[in-house]
């Protein structure tokens, strides 16, 4: 059975940063699952490409791609499981204070949106330096939901 996205229980899942590595590795096996009736795949780099041969794999979900920092607002509306995998360009290779100085930024920023577009969204970080971004991640939201 299809669903549409009048249907309250549509699973919408959104990868943000799924241009990279990890993000086609995780986005081509989350698409597979019979659980994911929407796959939104986004990134600042094109991903209109990935999401298109993500398409041509037979299976009910459907896959929208977003590109572009206007619109993670998008991908993230109405989303139920939101995965970060989002960072800096070669952040990987940068040493940890300059790579948590990057990486930080972007994951507040979208952290910030998902409070806004999907506040009720279970909430998946898997940006470098993990074991930090995840408890600077827990204090934003904190601290945007008792404003």
């Amino acid at each position: 059975m299809r669903h549409f996205s009048t249907n309250p229980n549509l699973m919408k899942v959104s990868v943000i940063g799924s241009a990279g590595k990890v993000g086609q590795a995780l986005s081509l096996m989350l698409k597979q699952s019979p659980l994911i009736d929407e796959l939104c795949v986004h990134d600042v780099k094109p991903t209109s490409g990935f999401a298109t041969e993500l398409e041509h794999i037979d299976t009910h979900c459907k896959v929208t791609a977003y590109t572009g920092k206007d619109m993670v607002e998008n991908a993230l509306q109405d989303s139920k499981v939101v995965v970060i995998l989002a960072a800096g360009d070669e952040t990987d290779v940068l040493p940890f204070d300059r790579m948590w100085s990057v990486n930080a930024n972007i994951v507040k920023e979208v952290v910030s949106l998902i409070v806004k577009n999907c506040p009720r969204a279970f909430l998946v970080i898997g940006t470098n330096p993990i074991n930090s971004l995840v408890p600077m991640a827990c204090e934003v939201l904190k601290k945007i939901w008792l404003l």
